[in-house]
């Protein structure tokens, strides 16, 4: 799935792939972004409570998996971009917090 969106005046793409592997605690998704022109491949390693509320919130509001996942993505990429820009091979612990407000 792909999702565009824009931060601070740039815009970007988001890429969640539909399969999810089990790392540790977590639940890891593979992901990348897209931005002028430059693609950044990395992960979303989601804690289990994050994992259950997207799962919830997919099913409430019938939408598929991959569009929460994206949506809680880009939550998370935009407080990292406050910070610093986004490397390749980034990875993130994404928790609950990040799909409560979707």
């Amino acid at each position: 799935m792909k999702k565009p969106f824009r931060f601070m005046s740039q815009d970007y793409i988001l890429g969640i792939e539909g399969s999810v592997e089990a790392e540790g605690d977590f639940k890891k998704c593979l992901a990348w972004l897209g931005t002028g022109g430059k693609e950044h491949q990395g992960v979303f390693k989601l804690t289990t409570p994050a994992w259950d509320l997207a799962h919830q919130k997919a099913k409430q509001q019938n939408r598929a998996l991959e569009d929460i996942l994206a949506d809680g993505g880009i939550a998370a990429l935009k407080a990292e971009l406050h910070i610093r820009p986004i490397p390749d091979g980034f990875s993130y612990v994404v928790d609950h917090r990040f799909f409560e407000k979707l």
